[in-house]
């Protein structure tokens, strides 16, 4: 069990490297997928989140992002775009502050925005919670670029 580090592309841990756990759960493909990934995990948060709506609705995955993230790191899309404004109106709502630094469409430039933010003990959660349409060939596709960067950090 010690080694079991998860089924792949599902909470999947990728590695802990200079103290900061990157987990890939990039089969995240709803809203309610991603607001259990956060309630998964204890301690700091930097997330990368974000892509193509399938018209779902959000949940309480903005409260939690609020609650439980540093800082969020998002991948354009049409879900980020009905995403973002949730975030900042549930930032307002729990008189914090908005943790979303910045929202990308070069997906290297994404992970390495959120790798910048990452500090010993956090925990860098890659759970979209939208489609991928446009950007990969699918979840699995994503997911394994994820993997890549990751094992690929000198």
């Amino acid at each position: 069990m010690r080694r079991f580090n998860g089924v792949p592309h599902r909470l999947e841990q990728v590695r802990e490297h200079n103290g900061i756990r990157y987990i890939n759960d990039s089969a995240s493909t709803s809203p309610v997928a991603g607001q259990v990934a956060l309630e998964a995990f204890s301690g700091p948060i930097v997330l990368v989140a974000g892509g193509n709506t399938k018209h779902l609705p959000l949940e309480q995955w903005p409260q939690r992002i609020i609650e439980r993230c540093r800082d969020v790191i998002l991948l354009a899309g049409s879900g980020t775009d009905e995403l973002l404004p949730a975030i900042q109106q549930e930032a307002e709502r729990q008189g914090s502050s908005n943790p979303v630094r910045g929202t990308y469409t070069d997906y290297q430039q994404a992970l390495a925005a959120a790798q910048q933010l990452a500090r010993p003990g956090d925990t860098y959660l890659f759970s979209p919670s939208f489609t991928s349409f446009g950007m990969f060939l699918n979840e699995f596709d994503r997911g394994d670029k994820f993997v890549a960067y990751v094992r690929n950090l000198p």
